[in-house]
């Protein structure tokens, strides 16, 4: 057999072709088993290449059968069927020959990746290597041994035992250190010379042990046999090539070269060879002594560039033979531009796309390399895709054209044979086998052919099969990788300038790189840097004819001051390189950031150089993609035409959109524009046909056109994405190649999300691809905001920039008082109704005009020099402005055209605006179609396309004008000048609005909106923008707009009350009003209510007209004055009282219209016929107009209040009240009284069914109770309307009226519901007291009533004496006397005027009565007074033991006491009389007496403040007086007390209960509120005094101990009782009030605080007195004891007394109260061994010994400074500690001491 060179002849090579030869001879199916590279295919190569029968080199190969293999490559597509199908062939080839001299061989290659197919193909060995079928069972039809075909089956793992048991296998372990020796040696072994042999022999051992230490460490064979092998025979050609020594640059060359791309930790086969190698590889020969012809051989290239450039080279241009195929470890595909562009570089490299016309045409080889990227498109993953890639491949590998290969998983395991690279050699071609499967071909293989794969890293390390990456040369390429020594330095500068870039200084940034440079991967800055190195190399070479997009900035000094000439003399790597380097990077970075990143600057670390990468960026045409093209295409000069990559946030273009940038594309020649979708393809075939056609046109057609290829969601598309990139480039460089006039420049426009977690896509491609990025691609439309015009703004400038505010010291009520008048400037001439004032508006509008023009053109101008000023579109730009001398004070426009040209007007976006503010509104009535009827009334009055200026006095630009306001005033509230800037720094705004432009709408629709909605929910309350529909006339809707324009409107809408309201609620009051914002007018008089009320005293017409002069004051009155046509405030003032009556007064009932206009019609007579408004007519203003009518309603508020409360409960009454008003002789006046009708028509319903026609409807009590109830429901409302003060006819009759079934229902509730059968009664009842004479304050209607009830009692006890019954009568007797008592106490004196005097004296003889003594055996007369019940019935006895009834006393006490003054006389002596028999005054009825007249006054001062009641008393002298009469009567016994006495005794306790409240504010944390009363207060105080310091009423008693009844302890007591005794301790330090303290009490000057706990229990008394005994009699002996004795429920105690005596003595200044250290310790060694205590209660006595209570709050420590309400609040809480530290575990206080403890433990409980 013939060997190749450099073939060792191993163990392994021997064994299998040994196996091989005689397996396939003998027909035995053969297993060759074993690790890549151990000789397996090689061995098949030579077999079949010797094994050719009689044409065979040796006698004894010709000896064997000649051999035909038939190789399967075997895959995980492998099918059972195309398993036997080879089987088939080999049998078909071999049936006509001689099987004894040939034999047909099925090669399944790498077999076990059949053997992971899901399709399991592997199954049909089983009968074809057993018996030779496809699986019959009949065992006829097995084919005899010598007519089968021979198997060999190659795997690089062992198969399951049912297949290899059908078989012989042979299998090879990894060879040991000294096989690998043996390799090499055979590798290295030249018959004709050994020499090499013997320089190469001494590196054969460490060589292989470095090898072995790799194969041990490395978790999967990602280097094998194949590996060292080819080191081996690398060093064998070097040595030959040089014919020197190996060199140590040599083995590092070598040894990167073959064991490259690993990136694992523990194994670094760089350093375990080189620590083992025996020469020092650093060390680099003298080149003096070696030819320079082999210096490169000598000593070649070791970087990572010299590495890949070398394993570039053909067999033609290597010098070590030929180099093996390639594969390239990268990330994002870093590797194919890197690639390409060594390959431009070499010599026989390809063109640059700008190839010369007349340069001659390329040989195959010389054109560039075909890449080949795997196809993402749906339909591509099929069977036929891979035959037409593998078809590519075999054009490319006859012409000797390099491929490259991306993405192509499923076609790698195609080429095994390829990439062995051991071929067939006939003649001077090189054969291999190349196909699918079966479909097996051989193709020749071209010198120059070279392949080459690129994948990513990890995708290589996880799914690349093991064989596949040991037959390739392994190199892990990156740009970072590939720069030269000076470009790691602007490496390093620019991953710096990156990061700042792109990271925020805040310590809450989430910003990355790819937020601020869209598609960035973390080798882009060194591809920037790579590529800019490129360019420039270029651009100063001129080695092309294109102009570099960065040349323009450059020329403009954007990037740096060195001039391109003066680079191209330059060296690279010097200073001016470097920097130009990094500044073309940073240009080509800027290009893919969007305009958010440009904005951030400001936030980084990069804002000092913001001016200059904002000019950058605007020299890039970012703005649309019509103006970047138009650019592009216009400047740039590509032969072939532009490869342009766009990236973008918005939507991709339509149809349409693409039609029309066609036609915007101004370029000669009009060049088409052809768009599809990249999604549209199904196949690579369809897409590269499609472009295919483009790229080939007729010289006819226009000389240039547009491809633009739009893809969405790019993020996912990635491959796809690339894949048709690199189909361009191969169809573009084939145009180029048949010299095409015609040019075609491709746009990809790639639509990406603004963020994404993991994506494929990379934003910079290499050249000639020029990648940017265009966050929106459409131009921007009128009015658009773009960040031109956002950057540097405020929101309110944004939205309307000629509303400008002069200076801030201009006050907003300044402004917008005078807006109105500005915006109104047309109304008031139209107003006037003359020709004359149309013209003057004409010629005013004329000039208006031509300011307009004037503010314009200078606007223009100045904004023209802003331009030119400006630093850029990204950074705030200082506008320039014009003063105006108007009182609106505006900028940028006159004040009178409220806008012009050159300023921003987003207020235009308010028709867009009016769908999403509607949906923010919420009807009170919930009524759906109001709501489209608004959004309706707004789109008439909100104009989608404005006319600027903005036209004076209409709705929208009032609107504007407030909506600007609030936006100025939010912005000073949230200081929001940067927005822009904070947009940009809120990612999940910039994530959901896609561009930033739209971000920025967003941002300014969700400030306006709100806006607009709490604008429109204030403007349509009650319907009131209904009022400016068109049949209103004109006057009517220029008041209407008058008052939106009015300061009060502002004032109702400011920004601070419309924060943080997601819906707002329409407040309509159930009613649509008629006058224009009705309730602005009722709010601003009511407002000025209590004012006028306050100066213009009780009577009407003087409040009347301090409310006009209030109003008439405020700018909505001028409003309201303007209104001078008579017929028009007549209109206006009933369109007022109607919204007034409907808004003061609410109605549920379904009449509702009929009451409204009752008491509109009410309140209109009022205002007219009254005589305090008897002026009022047809000429008196708007003004006095409202005014009458809250005058009147204020007036007559509580009748309107009662009137719907009756009709509330009785709307029925409604049906006839008007009618029955009307048919009155003088309505006018009559419907004044709408409450008294509305009560007698109630009335007549509530009239008791008890009627003699009506007696057989109620037979009993139940049948009454509708009745009841209802009257029962009325009665309240019927009593407050009657009370009202009224003396007409029909308010008298009504009371009687009402005072009869009032009383017929107190006789129902007491007597009938009790009692069945008593409703005949309650009918004479009702007969006996009739509508007429039913005035209970007579005494005549009582003696009815009484006679009434005795007649009935009488009856009925004769009654029930006759069936012996005497219960029932009592409980009937009881009712009838509680009926008796209400009727008196609310019919007698319930009522506003006092009875009449004979009707008390019966009431006084009822309960005060003489009775004869019943004793015993016998009756006698006696004159003795008694008293009794008040009852009606007179045979009621006298109280055994008389007791004062001071019910009637009460009653009396409710009317005037001065008209009472003698039935009160009458009644004190009686009770005198009746208790002790007139010889004293009995206390009880003292302090009865007393407290009645104190109640009285507490009535008559209920409601008063504070200050009030004070006054009150000052004014009514009541202190003074009081004091004077108990000083005159302070010698009164119990004979002579009077009735004046009492009361005098009432007054003084009222007066010192309002004193001590005035002394407690005082002291309080509100005291500051009656430093006004100052002299108020001085008086009463003053009064108190001396009442208190009189020594005839505080006098002491023999003993000297003071007067228990005097106001000096009466007032003590109230300042204790209410305050305590430390408030009562704050009063004493006023040194004016020492008099409250009297000289008898005050004991110690020293400052006391009372125990708090001396009312605890006994023992605490015990053990606090035996302590003071310790600590300050040292007397230990009874604390000792009582320690010792101590019980469990003394230990709280024991702990306060130590708090009291001990703690408390820190508080004290006495050098006496000072404890000694003796005493403390030995109260610490008591408490120490007290078996009482607990730990943890031992541990707290001890620090309250130390005043060492609360640990670190020192708030509980008892100090001398300390107040007395701390030390108060200090014990509650040793208090409380102490009895929750006694606590057992098992009390119910438990949680309580554990959260005390350790709250920690109760966080999850």
């Amino acid at each position: 057999m013939v060997l190749g060179e450099n073939i060792a002849r191993n163990a392994a090579l021997r064994e299998n072709v040994f196996m091989m030869a005689v397996c396939v001879d003998l027909r035995i199916p053969l297993f060759l088993v074993g690790k890549p590279g151990s000789s397996k295919s090689l061995a098949k190569s030579i077999v079949a290449d010797s094994m050719r029968g009689p044409s065979s080199q040796t006698e004894l190969l010709k000896s064997f059968k000649q051999v035909h293999m038939f190789s399967y490559q075997c895959s995980q597509l492998s099918t059972s069927q195309s398993i036997i199908e080879v089987f088939n062939t080999a049998k078909r080839f071999q049936k006509d020959q001689d099987t004894t001299k040939y034999v047909s061989v099925v090669v399944l290659d790498e077999v076990g990746l059949a053997e992971d197919s899901p399709n399991l193909p592997l199954k049909a060995l089983h009968p074809l290597l057993e018996d030779g079928t496809e699986g019959s069972e009949d065992r006829d039809e097995v084919i005899a041994r010598e007519k089968r075909v021979a198997f060999i089956g190659i795997s690089n793992w062992a198969l399951d035992p049912a297949k290899m048991n059908r078989g012989v296998m042979v299998t090879r372990g990894d060879p040991d250190i000294d096989e690998l020796v043996l390799s090499a040696q055979g590798i290295c072994h030249d018959d004709e010379s050994s020499e090499v042999e013997d320089r190469l022999g001494k590196y054969f051992q460490v060589l292989a042990e470095a090898y072995h230490k790799i194969c041990e460490r490395q978790t999967r064979q990602f280097f094998g046999l194949r590996d060292f092998y080819s080191l081996i025979k690398m060093l064998y050609w070097m040595c030959e090539k040089t014919n020197m020594p190996l060199t140590g640059p040599q083995l590092v060359h070598a040894i990167k070269r073959n064991f490259g791309g690993l990136e694992e930790s523990g194994v670094d086969p760089e350093k375990i060879f080189f620590k083992r190698l025996p020469i020092n590889i650093e060390e680099a020969p003298d080149p003096t002594n070696i030819d320079p012809a082999i210096w490169e051989f000598v000593s070649p290239d070791n970087t990572q560039r010299g590495l890949i450039k070398t394993s570039l080279k053909t067999k033609e241009t290597s010098w070590h033979g030929e180099n093996r195929y390639l594969l390239f470890l990268t990330e994002n595909y870093a590797a194919l531009e890197i690639l390409q562009q060594y390959l431009q570089d070499q010599e026989s490299g390809h063109p640059s796309l700008n190839v010369h016309p007349e340069q001659p045409s390329l040989k195959p080889w010389e054109m560039a390399p075909f890449v080949l990227f795997g196809s993402s498109f749906p339909k591509d993953k099929e069977y036929t895709q891979v035959c037409r890639n593998i078809n590519q491949i075999k054009i490319c590998m006859e012409i000797g054209r390099t491929v490259i290969l991306l993405n192509l998983e499923n076609l790698y395991e195609s080429l095994y044979d390829v990439l062995n690279q051991y071929y067939i050699h006939h003649g001077d071609n090189r054969y291999v086998d190349l196909g699918l499967q079966t479909h097996k071909v051989k193709c020749r293989v071209h010198d120059e052919f070279k392949l080459i794969l690129i994948a990513e890293k990890n995708t290589v390390y996880k799914e690349f099969p093991t064989p596949l990456i040991n037959r390739l040369e392994k190199h892990f390429v990156l740009y970072s990788s590939v720069l030269e020594d000076w470009q790691t330095g602007i490496l390093r500068e620019m991953k710096q300038w990156i990061t700042h870039f792109s990271h925020m200084q805040s310590s809450n940034s989430t910003f990355k790189e790819s937020d601020s440079f869209v598609g960035y991967r973390k080798d882009v800055a060194a591809a920037v840097v790579f590529q800019a190195s490129s360019q420039l190399r270029k651009t100063c070479e001129i080695l092309i004819g294109q102009q570099q997009l960065w040349e323009t900035a450059w020329r403009d000094g954007l990037l740096g001051d060195c001039s391109l000439e003066q680079l191209a003399e330059e060296d690279e790597g010097s200073h001016n390189w470097k920097e130009a380097v990094f500044l073309i990077g940073q240009f080509l970075l800027l290009q893919t950031s969007p305009p958010a990143a440009l904005v951030r600057l400001g936030k980084s670390r990069l804002k000092d150089d913001i001016e200059r990468l904002n000019r950058i960026y605007r020299t890039q045409h970012h703005h649309s993609i019509e103006e970047f093209l138009t650019y592009h295409l216009t400047h740039d000069s590509l032969r072939g035409g532009l490869l342009l990559q766009v990236t973008t946030h918005s939507h991709l273009l339509s149809s349409d959109e693409v039609d029309e940038l066609s036609d915007s594309l101004e370029l000669s020649g009009s060049p088409d524009v052809f768009s599809f979708l990249l999604q549209e393809f199904d196949t690579e075939l369809d897409f590269t046909s499609k472009v295919s056609s483009l790229f080939v046109r007729d010289e006819d057609f226009h000389t240039s056109s547009v491809l633009i290829i739009q893809c969405d969601s790019g993020h996912i598309n990635g491959d796809l994405i690339a894949c048709a990139r690199y189909r361009i480039d191969d169809i573009r460089t084939k145009a180029l190649l048949r010299r095409s006039k015609h040019v075609t420049h491709v746009v990809f426009i790639i639509h990406l999300p603004v963020r994404v977690a993991h994506s494929t896509f990379v934003g910079f491609q290499g050249d000639p691809w020029v990648s940017c990025h265009i966050d929106e691609l459409r131009p921007s439309k009128k009015n658009a905001i773009t960040l031109e015009v956002a950057q540097g703004v405020t929101v309110s400038q944004l939205f309307y920039g000629g509303l400008e505010y002069t200076g801030p010291e201009r006050q907003t009520s300044e402004v917008s008082s005078n807006m109105e008048s500005i915006v109104f400037n047309r109304l008031s001439s139209a107003e006037e109704g003359s020709e004359e004032a149309m013209e003057d508006e004409h010629k005013m509008l004329q000039g208006i005009q031509e300011m307009n023009v004037e503010v314009e053109h200078y606007l223009e101008d100045s904004n023209t020099q802003s331009t030119d000023r400006a630093e850029g579109p990204i950074e705030t730009q200082e506008e320039s402005s014009i003063q105006s001398d108007s009182p609106l004070g505006l900028q940028k426009a006159s004040s009178v055209n409220l806008t012009s040209s050159g300023v921003n007007k987003q207020c235009i976006r308010l028709n867009s605006c009016i769908q999403a503010a509607a949906s923010r509104l919420q009807d009170s009535t919930r009524d759906k179609q109001r709501a489209a009827e608004r959004v309706r009334l707004l789109i008439k009055v909100i104009p989608h396309d404005p006319i600027f200026p903005l036209e004076p006095g209409t709705f929208y630009t009032i609107l504007v004008c407030h909506i600007h306001r609030i936006l100025r005033e939010r912005e000073e509230v949230y200081q929001d000048d940067d927005w822009v800037l904070k947009e940009a720094m809120d990612m999940h705004n910039l994530q959901t609005g896609g561009t930033f432009m739209n971000v920025l709408t967003r941002k300014l629709d969700d400030i306006i909106i709100p806006c607009l909605a709490e604008i429109i929910a204030f403007v349509d309350r009650s319907f009131n923008l209904s009022l400016l529909q068109p049949h209103y006339s004109p006057p009517f809707s220029q008041f209407w707009l008058r008052i939106f324009a009015n300061k009060r409107v502002e004032e109702a809408l400011r920004f601070t009350d419309l924060v943080g309201r997601e819906k707002v609620e329409i407040n309509h009051e159930n009613f649509a009003c008629k006058f224009p914002f009705f309730w602005l007018v009722k709010e601003l008089v009511d407002s000025h209510w209590d004012s006028a009320q306050s100066t213009g005293g009780t009577h009407k017409q003087q409040v009347h007209r301090q409310l006009c002069l209030l109003v008439s004051d405020s700018s909505l009155g001028d409003v309201l004055l303007s209104i001078q046509d008579g017929g028009q405030c007549e209109e206006l003032y009933q369109c007022y009282l109607h919204d007034f009556v409907y808004s003061v007064h609410k109605c549920t009932h379904q009449n509702v219209d009929v009451e409204y206009q009752l008491i509109q019609d009410s309140l209109h007579c009022l205002v007219v016929k009254s005589q305090d408004f008897s002026t009022i007519d047809a000429n008196i203003s708007l003004i006095d107009r409202i005014a009458a009518v809250h005058v009147v309603y204020q007036t007559n508020c509580e009748s309107i209040h009662w009137f719907g409360q009756l009709t509330f409960h009785s709307p029925g009454i409604l049906e006839g009240l008007a009618e029955s008003i009307k048919q009155t002789t003088g309505y006018e006046d009559e419907v004044s009284m709408l409450h008294l009708y509305a009560v007698e028509n109630t009335l007549s319903f509530l009239e008791p069914p008890i009627k003699a026609d009506r007696e057989s409807q109620f037979s009993d009590e139940q049948s009454l109770r509708p009745w009841f109830n209802n009257l029962k429901e009325l009665s309240n409302t019927i009593e407050s309307a009657l009370s009202l003060p009224s003396q007409h006819p029909i308010a008298l009759k009504a009371r009687l009226h009402w005072q009869k079934i009032k009383a017929i229902h107190m006789f129902t509730e007491h007597v009938i519901l009790n009692h069945s059968n008593m409703i005949v009664y309650a009918r004479r009842l009702d007969l006996a007291l009739g509508s007429e004479s039913s005035n209970f304050l007579m005494c005549s209607t009582i003696e009815k009533v009484k006679r009434i009830l005795n007649n009935m009692v009488r009856k009925l006890k004769s009654e029930m004496m006759a069936k012996e019954q005497k219960k029932p009568l009592l409980g009937i007797k009881k009712s009838c006397t509680n009926f008796f008592i209400e009727v008196v106490s609310s019919l007698c004196f319930g009522q506003s005027s006092a009875p009449e005097d004979a009707l008390v004296m019966v009431l006084l003889d009822i309960v005060f009565t003489e009775q004869k003594e019943v004793e015993e055996g016998g009756e006698g007369e006696g004159g003795k007074r008694g008293t009794r019940n008040l009852t009606p019935f007179k045979d009621d006895v006298k109280d055994k033991l008389p007791v004062v009834r001071s019910f009637l006393l009460q009653l009396l006490l409710e009317h005037n006491t001065e008209k009472v003054k003698c039935h009160l006389k009458t009644y004190f002596d009686r009770c005198q009389e009746a208790l002790v028999g007139g010889m004293g005054v009995d206390q009880d009825l003292s302090l009865l007496c007393t407290q009645c007249f104190e109640n009285s006054i507490d009535k008559e001062c209920c409601g008063l403040s504070l200050e009030s009641k004070a006054d009150a008393i000052l004014k009514r002298n009541l202190l003074t007086s009081a004091t004077d009469t108990l000083v005159q009567s302070a010698g009164f016994t119990d004979h002579t007390i009077t009735l004046e006495v009492l009361e005098s005794v009432a007054t003084m306790r009222y007066c010192l209960r309002v004193v001590a409240e005035v002394l407690l504010l005082r002291v309080s944390d509100q005291g500051h509120s009656l430093n006004v009363y100052g002299h108020l207060i001085h008086q009463l105080l003053e009064g108190t005094r001396n009442a208190c310091t009189e020594s005839k009423i505080n006098s002491t008693d023999t003993t000297g101990k003071l007067n228990a009844t005097g106001p000096i302890l009466f007032l003590l007591k109230l300042l204790v009782y209410q305050g305590g005794f430390s408030s009562l301790t704050k009063i004493l330090k006023d040194p004016q009030l020492k008099w409250i303290i009297p000289k008898q009490l005050e004991h110690d000057q020293e400052k006391k605080t009372l125990d708090p706990f001396v009312m605890y229990n006994p023992a605490y008394a015990t053990i606090r007195e035996d302590m003071s005994v310790a600590a300050y009699g040292r007397d230990y002996e009874e604390l000792e004891q009582d320690i010792a004795d101590l019980q469990p429920q003394e230990c709280v105690p024991l702990l306060l007394s130590i708090y009291q005596v001990y703690t408390m003595s820190r508080a004290s200044t006495s050098t006496a109260k000072q404890l000694l250290p003796e005493t403390i310790t030995k109260v610490d060694y008591m408490i120490l061994n007290c078996n009482a205590l607990s730990q943890d209660m031992k541990v707290m006595a001890r620090k309250l010994v130390c005043n060492d209570q609360g640990g670190s709050l020192a708030a509980l420590q008892v100090t001398v400074s300390q107040k007395t309400a701390q030390q108060s609040l200090g014990a509650l809480v040793v208090h409380v500690v102490a009895t929750l530290t006694s606590r057992s575990n098992l009390d119910p206080l438990c949680p309580m001491v554990t959260l005390l403890k350790a709250p920690g433990t109760l966080a999850v409980s």
